[in-house]
């Protein structure tokens, strides 16, 4: 019963979460371009400066993040997700349908 559910939460993650997707990567706009600083390098050594390089890298990972939340990344982020999820799931049907089988050979 429990792998029943497991599975069909599997397929229902995935059939949402593309179809989520594949409405994003549609309909959505690519965003404007990013802001330029007209000297990076300086920008980035004045972070640095005031921060340290812990603030230089968290700086650097929230702008990769922010790449990845709009416009057709966003519909790519959120396909990979939901693949990755439903392959959670259905791997933890199969890891629970292997246990019941071994504990059925063993009474």
């Amino acid at each position: 019963m429990k792998r029943a559910r497991l599975i069909d939460a599997g397929i229902a993650v995935l059939v949402i979460g593309f179809t989520a997707a594949a409405l994003i990567y549609v309909f959505a706009d690519e965003p404007p371009g990013e802001v330029e600083f007209a000297n990076p390098r300086a920008y980035e050594n004045q972070i640095e400066r005031f921060g340290g390089k812990a603030t230089l890298y968290v700086l650097r990972f929230n702008e990769w993040l922010s790449t990845l939340l709009h416009g057709r990344s966003l519909a790519v982020t959120i396909a990979v997700l939901s693949l990755a999820v439903s392959l959670l799931l259905f791997w933890l049907a199969r890891r629970d349908a292997t246990t019941h089988s071994h504990k059925d050979n063993d009474t």
